[in-house]
């Protein structure tokens, strides 16, 4: 999400996920399994929670 906000999207990557966590049709993962998008560390996947995930 971040990346189609800016060239320079690592800066906003905090605030993309205080507001991902406010959202409850969101859901955040990595390696496929739910993450809290704060507090988790590393690269996360934003998605839909009524999309497929894909893989």
């Amino acid at each position: 999400m971040a990346r189609a906000l800016s060239d320079d999207w690592r800066p906003l990557m905090p605030r993309v996920r205080t507001v991902a966590a406010t959202m409850p049709d969101i859901t955040a993962t990595q390696q496929g399994r739910p993450v809290d998008p704060v507090t988790a560390r590393g690269p996360i996947r934003l998605a839909r929670r009524d999309a497929p995930e894909a893989g």
